[in-house]
């Protein structure tokens, strides 16, 4: 993708945040939801592949695991009007992209729920192993879930696995991501984000 398409994504995010701060007060849910849901899809395509780890990481303040993992971020503009609106922050449950509100409390809804996510978003995904080598120039995520509660974590560019705890600011390395405390291992996928920015 050129130049000018990467300029014309940063335009539409920036409108999006601006529009947000300037009618917050008369929009409904289902209006922050879809904006939300908008805003996603671009930042998508203006997103890294390889991410860094940091334990104290405020770009993910808002979000959960879910967002931690596939680096999708919450904006004040976007979570102040939600709060005030539904007095709790905005939920990141699998499948909120692609609005697809199934029961999550399976290991098979919870992979077709991201799945269905990922393909809303355009994002490619490959199943593979927690030990496999990246093929394809992404980056690796694996899925955890409890009877009824799901987990993410991801592998960094240096090659460390790290998880973010729930919506905490706690970030923590898995010095193992195999062997979690608290969930049981579902899968793990290489994750592909499109690339527009090659002439950057």
């Amino acid at each position: 993708m050129s130049l000018v398409s990467y300029i014309n994504i940063c335009k539409e995010i920036r409108d999006i945040l601006n529009y947000l701060r300037n009618n917050s007060e008369n929009l409904t849910i289902e209006e922050i939801k879809k904006l939300y849901i908008r805003y996603l899809y671009l930042l998508t395509r203006v997103g890294i592949s390889n991410p860094k780890y940091n334990d104290f990481d405020m770009d993910y303040d808002g979000g959960n695991c879910y967002c931690y993992a596939l680096g999708f971020l919450t904006p004040k503009e976007f979570n102040i009007p939600y709060q005030r609106i539904t007095s709790k922050p905005m939920s990141h449950n699998i499948g909120f992209i692609s609005e697809n509100h199934t029961d999550i409390s399976s290991k098979e809804d919870i992979v077709k729920n991201f799945l269905l996510d990922l393909d809303y978003l355009g994002i490619k995904h490959f199943e593979t192993e927690v030990n496999a080598k990246n093929r394809y120039g992404g980056y690796k995520v694996s899925l955890y879930n409890t009877y009824d509660d799901f987990h993410f974590s991801r592998q960094n560019i240096d090659g460390s696995w790290s998880h973010k705890i729930g919506y905490t600011s706690t970030i923590l390395k898995c010095s193992d991501p195999l062997d979690n405390l608290y969930y049981n291992y579902i899968t793990t996928f290489e994750i592909v984000k499109p690339v527009i920015r090659r002439l950057i």
